[in-house]
């Protein structure tokens, strides 16, 4: 996803000639015009979140040439820039999201600039090269905030604006601003105390689903929701595995792009939707002998189901609306950039976890014998329980 954008960067860089007579040869290429393509997604350094250690910036320039754009796209060089010694960037947080407002004063914590330094980071495999994958990055955090383990309202905190700013030798500087995102209102079953926390998805009622509910941050409008559940798994090579699935609800988007208050939010998961998607990622048994969900909490084994959200902002919402396939007649889609001087996204996201849910018995015997589930090897919640009581951190290797 980081360069998505650099594939739209082309076609803004690429200008076609059009000659009144087929007859003449011309040429379909035009002089090459430095364009720097920026993304990045901040997020805030949470000591309780293993992905939020650092922050990437993604600093790259459009291309342009006669070969294949695949071809082009993966060689490093066609997106890379020739020396990233000469590129400064650096973050800055200041008191709006003007891009002219003026840095917070000295006295307030984190109001210095901080500088980014590149690195050559992995990148999945795709259209573009992955090798010599140069990123710009900085492990300083970026936001001061309470525990949000206890307390992830949005409106206990002063707002943080942070200005970006790209420089090369000779150009225009390229920059964007974004406001941080950070927190909802939590509601049930968030707020139930431990012990109390339940994951229910086998319920008598007719048209029974799996509600959370929560009151929505007025910076987002994009909200992910996964269901993580963590199970036991034996197999033919003898060994016990802990591991993890994660059910993924379909994104729920706000109405109001520019709310002024929180609103109350709701989502509901069919249970056969939760069941369905579980027996999809784990339908291959071939090595399995059973398996078994996770219900006790133990020292070296602390891993618990878990409800994790990722809140997107409105900038995210409107880049992937321009962004994604065309369903229609009309092929061609507006562009989209929030970077002066540049192409790309630069914008703020959230991501925050509330663990120590439990499966309810119920939930394990579905697993094991209900319709969407029955074929992928998980026992009931009378074998479940003893096993759990028994097992040993010394015995489970840990798959993630």
């Amino acid at each position: 996803m980081k360069l998505q954008i650099l594939k739209q960067a082309f076609f803004f860089s690429l200008l076609i000639f059009i000659l009144s007579s087929c007859e003449e040869d011309f040429d379909t290429i035009t002089e090459y015009k430095d364009q720097t393509v920026v993304y990045a997604f901040l997020q805030q350094k949470d000591p309780w979140n293993e992905f939020t250690d650092t922050n990437w910036v993604v600093v790259n320039k459009a291309f342009l040439g006669e070969a294949s754009v695949l071809d082009m796209a993966n060689v490093a060089d066609s997106v890379n820039y020739n020396n990233y010694d000469d590129i400064s960037v650096t973050l800055q947080r200041i008191k709006s999201i003007d891009p002219k407002s003026a840095t917070v004063d000295a006295s307030v914590y984190n109001h210095e600039p901080i500088t980014l330094h590149y690195t050559t980071h992995y990148k999945d495999s795709g259209a573009f090269a992955t090798d010599n994958n140069i990123v710009f990055y900085t492990t300083k955090a970026l936001m001061y905030h309470k525990d949000v383990n206890t307390n992830p309202r949005p409106d206990d905190d002063d707002p943080y604006y942070y200005r970006l700013t790209v420089k090369k030798p000779g150009k225009d500087s390229v920059y964007a601003t974004t406001k941080m995102i950070r927190g909802i209102i939590e509601d049930r079953p968030l707020t139930f105390p431990v012990g109390n926390r339940f994951i229910d998805m086998a319920s008598s009622f007719p048209n029974y689903t799996f509600t959370v509910q929560f009151g929505s941050n007025i910076d987002a409008r994009i909200y992910d929701l996964k269901i993580r559940m963590y199970y036991y798994e034996k197999r033919t090579d003898g060994n016990i595995y802990l591991n993890y699935v994660d059910y993924q609800n379909p994104l729920v988007i706000t109405r109001d792009k520019n709310p002024d208050r929180s609103i109350d939010m709701e989502i509901d998961i069919p249970p056969l939707a939760f069941y369905s998607s579980i027996a999809n990622q784990l339908y291959d048994t071939k090595d399995v002998v059973w398996r078994v969900p996770k219900l006790t909490l133990k020292d070296g084994l602390g891993e618990s189901h878990a409800l994790i959200f990722t809140l997107g902002s409105q900038e995210t919402y409107v880049y992937n609306q321009v962004t994604m396939p065309s369903d229609g007649i009309v092929q061609e889609k507006p562009s989209y950039t929030n970077i002066t001087n540049g192409l790309g996204l630069f914008t703020s996201k959230w991501r925050f976890t509330r663990d120590r849910f439990e499966l309810t018995g119920k939930t394990v015997d579905s697993l094991a014998l209900g319709v969407a589930t029955k074929n992928i090897k998980f026992q009931d919640y009378k074998v479940s329980v003893p096993f759990n009581d028994t097992i040993t951190s010394a015995e489970v290797i840990k798959l993630f």
